[in-house]
């Protein structure tokens, strides 16, 4: 998640490799939440004018997706 993901900015990411042992001997469960309280919700989703910004990476797929979504109704 560290090299791929955008995470919470006042997540401090030595302090959670000091931990990771810790980390590893939660439930899987506990894991998932403590992941997801760390990323950036504001980066759950990118941007139209942001699909093709190398930092994102995005697939076509996801920049279909994203197309899709912006689309004005036709009419």
């Amino acid at each position: 998640m560290k090299e791929r993901s955008f995470l919470n900015y006042n997540v401090d990411l030595k302090k959670q490799e000091e931990h990771i042992e810790e980390f590893k001997q939660l439930s899987i469960d506990d894991q998932k939440r403590h992941l997801v309280e760390i990323l950036d919700k504001n980066q759950l989703y990118v941007n139209l004018s942001s699909l093709n910004d190398k930092d994102f990476n995005c697939t076509d797929e996801e920049k279909q997706l994203t197309e899709d979504f912006y689309q004005l109704e036709k009419r």
